[in-house]
């Protein structure tokens, strides 16, 4: 379901509810319990966001898992009131019964992130606001523990915003995390049984510190392996695996109770692990090569294709392979901060009326929903080939998920984050690339794996690069990892601080350094960019 067509059956929610689209219904008022287990989560995660906005038309807003609201921080008097007026009030049940379609009511029906705009809402006295809503799911759980929203008004929304909500939901999710006692005892209880079945197989039980591996393991991984294993969930509880030795293995996982660790079956594919290096090249099924073939496919055959993912996920990068040797001609949604918008929607609809050239135009993100609207009309009237570049779908609006939708396949790179597993063979490839016979040793792998990498794939090679330039040969150590180690020493940041960072970095990046146009685009004064950068851990220079 598209973002429209969710929003579409949520205006029909609440007629069917017989909500009167003029006023909101008057909810049943319950005393909140401050000590709760998603207030006390969201709290430092609150505060921290609180600081940021302070003196901004937006308001946070925190619903728990039965749309009550349990906290709320207008950043001025005026959005406050404003919000008030709409029934917005500590205690009050926020369902689509009562307030119709938004992104926190919406959001926890739909248990997905949402973007509702101005006409979007149902009820009439809200279309004067926007709001981004995003679900706070239990990572042990997976149940829905509540809704996070930032409302503001139409016309003053900001590119901060839509990472910091995102990234706050993250860090909440991580304190109801650390709420969650670790019981290893269970985690041994269940190796043990699960050893009885596997009569001295390989297997192992990973619980935070703690790791539990017999000899059939120990002969198969070394550390590195150990430290990839960590990083898996148990939401699929079969995988295949690459090994540091190169040898391929399924991976059968167990989590016994909520908290209590994973234990691991490992069935080696193949002879040994020189018959699984010269099968992996052959038979693997990985990430990486999945997204080859997508890419080769939609070049051999010439399909439109959009690319979806975080920064430095590799967005540019694959569009440049998918169209290698074919002189595309490249649009930027970020050219709109200087470029008037009617007079970038006529070069990109002359260059898909010529169709001579392949056209990309990466970033259609940042487009206004009009230039989303007209660019996909001008796509869906082109035989040119085309390919288009976008964050990820849970944060773009109905208009530019519309204009993603219109390629005819898509490709969705995911963050490092959630495939710390890759680093090892991610390592290997740029050293290669480098031509570097250095090694990483077991420790400074396990550095980069317990690194959050909000850089993705670009920063991981950055890092890489450089230690190699350090260290031409012989073994990269911990303590080469320079860049890991200078950012370590800054402000301590936590994600909604790491989203803005990269936000901040970004738009500096696309203006070279200008300040003043940097702080035009992210909709704030020079002053605050200056106070923003230095808190953090940006240098201001001159």
């Amino acid at each position: 379901m598209t973002p429209s067509d969710a929003i579409a059956v949520a205006w029909r929610r609440a007629e069917l509810a017989g909500l009167d689209p003029q006023r909101p219904r008057d909810a049943t008022v319950s005393p909140v319990d401050p000590a709760s287990r998603l207030l006390s989560a969201a709290r430092p995660v609150l505060d921290r966001m609180a600081s940021i906005l302070t003196g901004a038309n937006v308001c946070i807003i925190l619903a728990d898992r039965d749309v009550r609201l349990v906290d709320l921080r207008p950043g001025t008097v005026i959005i406050g009131e404003a919000v008030g007026e709409n029934g917005a009030a500590v205690g009050n049940l926020f369902s689509e019964q009562s307030s119709g379609t938004n992104s926190v009511a919406t959001v926890h029906e739909l248990r997905v992130p949402l973007t509702v705009l101005g006409d979007q809402h149902f009820l009439e006295p809200m279309k004067k606001f926007s709001c981004y809503g995003y679900p706070v799911i239990h990572p042990l759980t997976h149940r829905l523990e509540g809704v996070i929203d930032l409302t503001f008004f139409v016309d003053e929304d900001n590119p901060l915003l839509h990472p910091m909500i995102k990234h706050a939901a993250r860090d909440i999710e991580a304190q109801l995390l650390q709420q969650s006692p670790r019981d290893e005892q269970t985690l041994i209880e269940m190796y043990q049984r699960v050893s009885v079945r596997r009569r001295g197989a390989p297997m192992v039980g990973v619980a935070g510190d703690l790791v539990l591996v017999n000899s059939a393991a120990t002969a198969l991984l070394d550390s590195v392996d150990y430290a990839a294993l960590g990083t898996f969930t148990a939401e699929a509880p079969v995988a295949t695996h690459t090994l540091n030795s190169g040898a391929r293995v399924a991976l059968r996982l167990t989590r016994a109770t909520p908290g209590a660790g994973i234990v691991f079956e490992i069935t080696p594919l193949g002879a040994g692990v020189s018959t699984a290096r010269s099968d992996a090249k052959a038979r693997s099924r990985s990430r990486m090569e999945r997204v080859e073939n997508q890419l080769a496919d939609a070049r051999a055959h010439r399909r439109s294709l959009s690319v979806v993912g975080e920064r430095g996920t590799g967005r540019s990068a694959a569009l440049t392979r998918l169209m290698a040797d074919t002189d595309p001609i490249v649009f930027d949604g970020l050219d709109r901060v200087h470029e008037r918008e009617s007079d970038w929607l006529q070069r990109v609809t002359r260059a898909l009326d010529d169709a001579t050239r392949p056209v990309i135009i990466e970033n259609v993100h940042l487009l206004s929903p009009h230039a989303a609207r007209a660019t996909r009309a001008a796509l869906d009237g082109t035989s040119a080939w085309f390919a288009l570049s976008s964050d990820p779908l849970n944060l773009l609006s109905p208009d530019v998920f519309a204009l993603i939708d219109s390629s005819a396949v898509r490709l969705a790179l995911l963050p490092l984050r959630l495939r710390k597993h890759e680093i090892p063979a991610l390592v290997a490839a740029i050293l290669t690339e480098v031509s570097s016979t250095a090694r990483f040793t077991p420790a400074a792998l396990r550095t980069l794996l317990a690194h959050d990498w909000p850089g993705n794939d670009s920063e991981l090679r950055a890092e890489v690069t450089a230690a190699a330039r350090r260290r031409s040969a012989g073994d990269i150590a911990e303590a080469d990892l320079i860049r890991l180690k200078d950012r370590a020493a800054g402000p301590a940041l936590g994600a909604i601080d790491t989203a803005m960072r990269a936000t901040v970095e970004q738009a500096l990046a696309t203006h070279r350094g200008n300040k003043l146009a940097t702080a035009r685009s992210l909709g704030i004064s020079r002053t605050t960019l200056y106070k923003r950068m230095r808190a953090l851990g940006l240098s201001v220079g001159r």
